[in-house]
């Protein structure tokens, strides 16, 4: 799930992704309590949100998502003028990315992800770990 307040890198990733990745399923939220409303009716792996300059919405959003759907990988992307106060959310990101990072960069830390949320669901004990963690392990893949 991708959570953007505002639209442009939203709609970027909507864009680039959906043609690339069509084994994906991914859905696009632009706004924070719906996301959250729907995170608690469905399961979802992996939550990247962009607030762009508002990173006390930011970090609200990830402190809440961690207290309803710990399981849930938090990924926070982050503007260059939000990375210099971004120090609160990443409290609650399991990873913290550009916001206008390469593509190719963002593919990866979501097949990661992805990879790292797949182990997770099958060990009761990793996940719970998991859910604590500040940041996600790189995983050792075969």
């Amino acid at each position: 799930m991708f959570v953007e307040t505002r639209g442009p890198v939203l709609n970027r990733l909507q864009a680039s992704l959906f043609d690339t990745h069509a084994d994906w399923q991914m859905l696009f939220m632009a706004d924070a309590l719906a996301a959250l409303e729907l995170i608690s009716r469905r399961k979802v792996g992996i939550v990247l949100a962009n607030f762009g300059m508002d990173n006390a919405c930011c970090e609200e959003f990830l402190r809440r998502l961690q207290k309803t759907a710990p399981e849930v990988i938090r990924i926070s992307l982050l503007t260059d003028q939000a990375k210099r106060c971004a120090a609160k959310s990443v409290d609650y990101a399991h990873e913290c990315i550009a916001a206008h990072c390469d593509q190719s960069q963002m593919e990866i830390l979501i097949a990661r992800s992805l990879y790292s949320r797949e182990k997770t669901r099958r060990n009761p004990g990793l996940a719970e770990l998991l859910s604590n963690l500040h940041t996600t392990p790189t995983p050792v893949t075969p």
